[in-house]
C-alpha cells in the first residue's frame, strides 16, 4: 500500500482487514512487530494482504518478548516499548493506530530527521491530535478516540485485542454515515462562524445594526 491519504472508505476497509489478519496471527501467538503501510499489499479487488512476517516472533503462552538491546521494527510505526526491546500483540495494535492515522491524514504522526529521533517521539511525545482541528477536519471525534486509545503509551491503556480495536472502529452499521454527518455538521458550523465574522467586519452590517439598536 503506497503512503498517502486514501479515500476514506477504502482506507477504513484496509485497516479493518489488517486488524482481522493480525487477530488471526495473535490467536496463534504470533506477533508481527513490523506492521506498516508498505507491508500491506492490495489485490486488484482492493483486498488488503499483510506481508513481511520476517521479524515476527512466536510467543510462548502469554509471555512478552523481551531481548535486551534488540530493537526490531520501523521507527515510524514502532510502539514505545519496542524502543526498549520489548513487544507483544499490543505493539501491533499500536502500529494499527499509526496506520489509521496515516490513511486518514496522508502522513505518519511523528516525523524527524533521524530514525532514532522518530522513535524517541513515539516514546515521549503525545500524538498530534485532535485531528479535527489540525490536519484532517473531516475526521470524527470517534475515530480520534480510536487512534488515541490504540496509540496509548502504556500498553495496558490500549485496546487489549484486535477484536476490541475492530469493535471500536466498526462502531455500528451506521457508524460511517454517522461520522460523515458529524463531519458535515462541523464544516457547516465553521462556515457559519466565518460568515458571521465577515458580517461583523462589514461596515454596512455594522451601520444597520446600529440603527436597529
Amino acid at each position: 500500500m503506497k503512503a498517502g491519504r486514501l479515500a476514506r472508505r477504502l482506507g477504513l476497509r484496509i485497516v479493518r482487514q489488517m486488524g482481522e489478519a493480525l487477530a488471526y496471527a495473535h490467536a496463534r501467538n504470533v506477533i508481527h512487530r513490523d506492521v506498516k503501510s508498505s507491508n500491506v499489499l492490495l489485490t486488484p479487488e482492493s483486498w488488503a494482504l499483510l506481508a513481511d512476517f520476517g521479524i515476527a516472533k512466536v510467543l510462548e503462552g502469554s509471555a512478552v518478548l523481551s531481548r535486551t538491546g534488540t530493537i526490531a521494527g520501523t521507527p515510524e510505526y514502532m510502539a514505545p516499548e519496542q524502543g526498549h526491546g520489548k513487544a507483544d500483540h499490543r505493539s501491533d495494535i499500536y502500529a494499527l493506530g499509526v496506520i489509521l492515522y496515516e490513511v486518514l491524514t496522508g502522513r505518519v504522526p511523528y516525523e524527524a530527521e533521524t530514525p532514532l529521533a522518530v522513535l524517541i517521539k513515539h516514546m515521549q511525545d503525545p500524538p498530534p491530535l485532535p485531528l479535527s482541528r489540525v490536519v484532517a477536519p473531516e475526521v470524527s471525534e470517534r475515530l480520534e478516540k480510536v487512534i488515541l486509545k490504540a496509540m496509548a503509551k502504556d500498553p495496558g491503556e490500549r485496546f487489549q485485542s484486535c477484536a476490541e480495536f475492530l469493535g471500536a472502529l466498526e462502531g455500528s452499521p451506521l457508524s460511517l454515515a454517522r461520522d460523515e454527518a458529524e463531519a458535515r455538521r462541523r464544516r457547516l458550523g465553521e462556515l457559519v462562524r466565518k460568515a458571521e465574522a465577515a458580517l461583523e467586519m462589514d461596515p454596512l452590517h455594522a451601520g444597520a445594526r446600529a440603527c436597529l439598536s
